[in-house]
């Protein structure tokens, strides 16, 4: 369930899950970006894993590996 509150009085009303103040559109946001830009730092460049670029964002590159791509580029 979600809720309407604010805790800042100038921020507007923003959708948080009820019983939290955790905001659904910054968690949205940062799920995005996670997903856009995430990069294995533990991977080794020097080592071919199945395929990925350790230089390019992962989870970019399995959901390409997985075919799903296109519609979760709609939405990020």
């Amino acid at each position: 369930m979600t809720s309407e509150i604010s805790s800042n009085p100038n921020a507007g009303s923003q959708l948080v899950i009820w019983g939290t103040d955790v905001v659904v559109g910054t968690c949205k946001e940062k799920f995005r970006r996670f997903v856009r830009k995430f990069i294995d730092p533990n991977m080794n460049p020097n080592e071919d894993e199945n395929g990925v670029n350790p230089d390019e964002p992962l989870c970019l590159q399995r959901l390409e590996e997985v075919s799903i791509w296109p519609f979760y580029q709609k939405i990020i």
